[in-house]
């Protein structure tokens, strides 16, 4: 398939490491996390490895360099949002499972939550945490998880779709969140 990249732009290469059910996600992200996730926008995601995703991360920084931060009008929802958006305009990139989390850690704060496989020769899925102001990437640890207060978590991606007969929805959807919800309890 021909992909156009804007003013030259290419990403990173996207390294394919299979496909993962929406259950699958779901499972890695309450492991990793304790959360029941409120929103899976697809069936199935493709999944990468985290050195990928680190890959990816630094070179969207590097091509973002220009976004300068200003408080309140161009801050850490504002680059979530610009990182999420651009990830998902990429050929492979975008069938990941990524997505946004807004939490309360210092008086708010939103970040880029991404689902990626630990290694090529330990394919196990583990939940990473994205700064979108410098494109750090951190592993998200359960025992931790809790005192990050998150309170939305939206993930998605782009692939096919999956027998819907196949997913467990009363584990996956269990109603809808409103704002300041915090999705721990």
């Amino acid at each position: 398939m021909m992909h156009y990249y804007p003013q030259g732009l290419k990403p990173p290469p996207f390294l394919n490491c299979g496909t993962k059910s929406v259950q699958e996600i779901h499972d890695a992200i309450l492991e990793g996390t304790g959360l029941r996730v409120g929103l899976l926008g697809d069936l199935l995601f493709k999944v990468t490895t985290v050195t990928a995703l680190r890959e990816y991360c630094r070179w969207w920084r590097k091509e973002h360099s220009w976004l300068k931060y200003e408080a309140h009008f161009l801050d850490c929802d504002d680059l979530a949002a610009a990182f999420h958006g651009d990830i998902s305009k990429w050929d492979g990139w975008s069938a990941t499972p990524n997505g946004i989390v807004w939490s309360a850690y210092l008086g708010g704060h939103a970040y880029n939550l991404h689902v990626a496989l630990e290694a090529m020769l330990r394919p196990i899925l583990r939940v990473y945490l994205i700064e979108p102001q410098t494109g750090e990437v951190a592993e998200v640890a359960a025992e931790h998880f809790e005192q990050f207060a998150p309170w939305l978590l939206m993930v998605n991606g782009k692939v096919g779709a999956a027998d819907p007969e196949d997913v467990n929805w009363q584990d996956i959807a269990y109603g809808p969140m409103t704002a300041g919800t915090n999705i721990t309890q």
